[in-house]
C-alpha cells in the first residue's frame, strides 16, 4: 500500500499530489518568502482538499498581505469538513481587510471542534478584533482555542468586540489568549475579555497572557471575580506583567482565585511595572497563599517585583 504523503514543504509538490484524498494535511512554509501570488497558488490546492478534517497551515514570517489573505480565506471556506484547524500567520502584513477576508472564510467552518490562529504582528486593530470575534458565535462545538493577538493594537474596543465572541463558546474546555505587547486594552478592555470568559464555565485550562496593557486594580478585581464563575477550572497560567494592578489588585485578585475551588495548577506572573510595594508580602497575602496551598494546588508558581515607591 503506497501511503499517501501528509507533510508538504513545498507548494508545488503538494499541487502535484491526489488532493482529494488529503484528510489530515500540515505545510509548512514559515519564513519562505511567499508573496500574494504564492498564497493564491496554495490556496486553489487547498480548496481542492475537500475532504480535509485536520489542517496544519503555517505562513508565518511571509508577505501575503491583503491581497494573499483574500485569496486564502476563499480557499478555507470550501472545507467545511475541517474540525481541527492551526493557522499560524504572524507577520504577514495583513491588516484590518486582510483580516475582514479572512474570518469571512473561517466564518464558513462551522464544524471546528479545535482551533488555533496566530496573528500577531499584523496591525489588525480594533476592527481586526471586531472580525474575529463575530465569527466565534459561529462555532458551537469548539472545545479548544488557541488565539495569539500579539502587539496588534486592538484597544479597548477589540477587546470589547472579541469579547462578546468568546462569550458564546460555552463549550470552550482549554483557551490560551495572548494579547500581550502594544495592545492597550487598558482596565476597561481586560474587564470585557474577563466578564466574556465568565460565561465560559466548562474551562478547565486557561492561559491568558495581558503583559504590558495598563490594566489598573480594577481590571485584576473584575478578572479575579470572573475566574470564580469558571467551576471547572483546574489549570491556570495568568501574565499580568508590566501593568498597573497595585496593591489593591493584587489581593482583590487573590480573593476570587481563594473561591476557583477546582485549581489544581496555577502560575502567576504579575513582576514588571505592576506598582507593587511591600505591603504585598504582609500577613495578609502571605495567609492568602498558604490557603491556595493547603486546599488544593499542586503546583503554584508566582513572579513579583517589589517596589519600595509608587
Amino acid at each position: 500500500m503506497i501511503l499517501q504523503k501528509e507533510y508538504f514543504r513545498d507548494i508545488k509538490d503538494l499541487i502535484n499530489s491526489s488532493l482529494l484524498s488529503h484528510t489530515n494535511l500540515r505545510i509548512g512554509l514559515a519564513q519562505s518568502q511567499i508573496d500574494a501570488q504564492g498564497a493564491i497558488e496554495l490556496g486553489s490546492a487547498i480548496s481542492k482538499c475537500i475532504n480535509l478534517s485536520t489542517l496544519t497551515l503555517n505562513l508565518s514570517w511571509n508577505q501575503i498581505g491583503r491581497e494573499g489573505m483574500l485569496d486564502l480565506g476563499s480557499s478555507l471556506a470550501k472545507c467545511t469538513n475541517l474540525q481541527n484547524l492551526s493557522l499560524y500567520l504572524r507577520k504577514n502584513n495583513i491588516g484590518e481587510q486582510g483580516t475582514s477576508d479572512l474570518c469571512s472564510g473561517l466564518g464558513k467552518c462551522v464544524k471546528l471542534s479545535t482551533l488555533k490562529l496566530d496573528i500577531s504582528y499584523n496591525e489588525i486593530g480594533a476592527q481586526g478584533a471586531s472580525y474575529l470575534g463575530s465569527i466565534l458565535v459561529n462555532y458551537t462545538n469548539l472545545s479548544t482555542l488557541n488565539l495569539f493577538l500579539i502587539q496588534n493594537e486592538i484597544g479597548q474596543k477589540g477587546a470589547l468586540e472579541l469579547g462578546q465572541g468568546l462569550e458564546k463558546c460555552t463549550n470552550l474546555s482549554t483557551l490560551i489568549l495572548d494579547i500581550s505587547g502594544q495592545n492597550q486594552i487598558g482596565t476597561n478592555g481586560a474587564s470585557d475579555i474577563v466578564l466574556a470568559l465568565a460565561k465560559c464555565t466548562n474551562l478547565s485550562n486557561l492561559v491568558l497572557n495581558l503583559l504590558g496593557n495598563m490594566i489598573h486594580p480594577l481590571g485584576a478585581k473584575n478578572l479575579g471575580s470572573a475566574l470564580i464563575k469558571c467551576t471547572k477550572l483546574s489549570n491556570l497560567k495568568l501574565n499580568l506583567r508590566d501593568n498597573k494592578i497595585g496593591d489593591q489588585g493584587l489581593l482583590d485578585l487573590f480573593s476570587g482565585l481563594l473561591k476557583c475551588f477546582h485549581l489544581k495548577i496555577m502560575t502567576l506572573d504579575l513582576s514588571g511595572e505592576n506598582k507593587l510595594t511591600y505591603m504585598v508580602l504582609s500577613k495578609q497575602l502571605k495567609s492568602r497563599i498558604k490557603i491556595l496551598k493547603i486546599m488544593r494546588l499542586v503546583s503554584f508558581k508566582i513572579y513579583l517585583l517589589i517596589s519600595d515607591t509608587y
